[in-house]
């Protein structure tokens, strides 16, 4: 049976300016503390480093993707306008679906988002067909950031079926430094000779399948290639440029880690 969410109202604190920080970012979370109705006492549990939350905050949306998401939310994805209007997106899952209608609002210091969900069964209905007119649930959230805009609290309340009392959570986020590259700059024309070129490795999958063309680089009087490096992207061009199978362009993407294949150049100078 799917997991049905009904009303979700989340509200974060905001600077004083009355505009939403910025959040885009990973937020990896840290710890979670959950409070059942009606028990004495609250159950922690401590997941350092794990169930990390992605959001893509832009001039027109607010969008929130990971395996878990925020706690009781609608992972893997949640999407908000930031313009005010009403959203809709319908998630499948197979022989079932969540349909997620979202809206916020920004009133003084606070933003309010609203999340209306609702699930069902193909075989039951379609969610074209669902209007979101009964909920099952009402969830809450206040977001608030700790002064350097790293450390996200987000205090959860849920009230079931419209009455009942839910559980309670917090949940602490950290988030993540962006990785960066200081890459330094290879742009420009490299050349080296017979005298001083030097294979460092050579593994063959194939009976002599790199020697010819070693034997080749070193009966060569001079070799040449360019490198031309942008702030995103290098290409390595080889004699014959296009033409020359080992031209290559590799991403320098400092969020992600960038490989590069290393073939017999050492002994290059500028």
């Amino acid at each position: 049976m799917p997991k049905i969410v009904g009303i979700l109202v989340l509200s974060v604190i905001v600077n004083a300016q009355g505009t939403l920080p910025d959040l885009s970012g990973t937020w990896n979370l840290e710890s979670e503390l959950v409070t059942q109705p009606g028990r004495q006492g609250s159950r922690p549990s401590v997941v350092t480093g794990t169930s990390p939350v992605t959001i893509t905050h832009t001039a027109t949306e607010l969008r929130i993707e990971g395996a878990r998401g925020f706690w009781e939310g609608t992972a893997p994805v949640e999407i908000y306008r930031l313009d005010g209007s009403k959203g809709t997106f319908v998630q499948d899952f197979g022989d079932w679906w969540r349909k997620s209608e979202t809206q916020l609002s920004v009133s003084g210091t606070s933003l309010t988002m609203r999340l209306r969900v609702i699930a069902g069964y193909y075989s039951s209905h379609s969610p074209d067909e669902e209007k979101l007119e009964r909920p099952h649930g009402d969830n809450t959230r206040v977001v608030t950031l700790s002064d350097d805009r790293n450390t996200m609290t987000v205090q959860t309340t849920t009230v079931k079926d419209g009455a009942a009392p839910g559980p309670t959570a917090t949940q602490v986020f950290r988030r993540s430094a962006p990785q960066t590259q200081n890459i330094p700059s290879f742009s420009g024309t490299w050349t080296t000779s017979r005298k001083n070129l030097t294979v460092l490795d050579a593994v063959n999958y194939t009976p002599r399948g790199w020697s010819q063309f070693i034997e080749g680089l070193r009966r060569a009087q001079t070799y040449s290639l360019s490198i031309m490096q942008a702030t995103d992207r290098m290409t390595i061009l080889f004699p014959g440029e296009s033409k020359n199978f080992l031209t290559a362009s590799f991403l320098l993407n400092g969020a992600e880690e960038v490989s590069c294949a290393t073939w017999a150049t050492t002994g290059l100078r500028h």
